[in-house]
């Protein structure tokens, strides 16, 4: 499988896990007293997605960020997909009068992050 191949399954799945996730999201608003409904709306779709994995209680990070924290991936290991921070773009368009200009814009991109069950402290 080519990375493309890979990169457009990732995105795929991660539609999957943000449709699930909105109807979790839904679900729960609906079930919620109105003050807890609020805090719910504010909540993003990782906060759902971590649910879907059953994650809710695991702290999680990036391999970097485990690496960064004194710890390292057990061999083996698959992170856990989710949307990761927005990332903001820059595009070069041709406005209406035939000019062309640069707009940015935000996008989320996908990223991998494992949970501390599946890191080991490094030895030192």
């Amino acid at each position: 499988m080519t990375n493309q191949e890979k990169n457009r399954q990732d995105y795929q799945v991660l539609n999957n896990l943000a449709k699930q996730a909105r109807e979790l999201k839904d679900l729960a608003i609906m079930r919620a007293s109105p003050l807890e409904a609020v805090t719910l709306m504010e909540k993003p779709l990782n906060f759902f997605i971590k649910s879907i994995y059953n994650l809710q209680n695991k702290e999680l990070d990036t391999f970097l960020g485990w690496k960064k924290k004194g710890y390292k991936v057990k061999k083996g290991e698959k992170g856990y997909l989710f949307f990761s921070t927005p990332k903001t773009f820059k595009k070069e368009i041709e406005n209406t009068k035939g000019e062309k200009e640069q707009i940015k814009f935000n996008r989320f991109c996908k990223c991998f992050l494992f949970s501390i069950d599946q890191v080991e402290q490094t030895k030192h």
